[in-house]
């Protein structure tokens, strides 16, 4: 499961608006927003998130891999 929150504030924090994260991860918005909402991404999909938001891959790890999710 993704760590939503952490996600958003990533993005927040990089100026990343949700429709340049869609399009990163090569979905729709409202693809987008059902996977934020879930917590569900490809593999393929949080690679290219987290190449779009600079993430290091202890970051990315944290987020895409988290196992608790508040």
């Amino acid at each position: 499961m993704v760590d939503v929150k952490a996600l958003k504030n990533k993005m927040e924090s990089k100026n990343v608006k949700a429709e340049e994260a869609a399009a990163a991860a090569g979905v729709n918005l409202a693809t987008f927003y059902r996977k934020m909402k879930s917590g569900n991404f490809l593999v393929k999909e949080a690679a290219a998130l987290a190449e779009k938001l600079g993430l290091d891959n202890t970051e990315a790890a944290a987020i895409f891999f988290a196992r608790c999710v508040a």
